[in-house]
């Protein structure tokens, strides 16, 4: 059964805390997941920029998370 795309945000800020050294917390970037048909690809970024848009606050490089449909493993975009 396919990942659903509700699952797959679960999965990738799961994902994106175990690896990023922050101590923000963060937030899918509603209205920018996309389904790239094999993956749904989910952007973040600090909760707080979210919320505010203040620029101080938003993450600065980060890739957005690559969860396959199929097995559910995430990955960063871009990686190998």
């Amino acid at each position: 059964m396919a990942i659903s795309e509700e699952r797959a945000r679960v999965i990738a800020l799961e994902y994106a805390r175990q690896h990023l050294d922050i101590d923000a917390e963060i937030a899918v970037v509603e209205g920018h997941v996309t389904d790239l048909g094999n993956a749904w690809r989910i952007p973040y970024n600090s909760r707080i920029f979210l919320e505010t848009k203040a620029v101080s606050h938003a993450l600065v490089g980060n890739r957005p998370v690559l969860v396959d449909k199929r097995s559910g493993e995430p990955t960063f975009e871009g990686s190998d």
